[in-house]
């Protein structure tokens, strides 16, 4: 699934990461090959969220495809695997606005 932009914000929150852009020449690639998403990379390879089954407001994040050569240059597409983490479509935590003169 593609993120909307707060979606996307409060994802970055939680990963400490941006998607791919879509700008880049690996995401037309990537979308060929995998459908339209949001795509992520991190040390285990490539990630996306889809919906929940139990809950269609929430996505949890799936790692669909594993690094194969210990450079980190080359995919390969696995059965996907869910972590642990998972994100409120329908609320996403946007960052706070930071106070005028410190208040909290």
């Amino acid at each position: 699934m593609k993120l909307t932009e707060p979606q996307a914000e409060a994802a970055k929150q939680t990963l400490g990461a941006d998607p791919i852009p879509e700008d880049h020449p690996v995401a037309v690639q990537l979308s060929q090959t995998f459908g339209e998403h949001s795509f992520y990379l991190d040390n285990n390879g490539l990630l996306v969220f889809e919906p929940t089954k139990e809950d269609p407001a929430k996505a949890g994040l799936f790692l669909i495809a594993a690094w194969t050569d210990e450079d980190k240059k080359e995919l390969g597409g696995i059965q996907p695997q869910p972590t642990n983490i998972v994100l409120d479509l329908e609320n996403p935590q946007a960052p706070e606005a930071p106070q005028p003169n410190g208040a909290a």
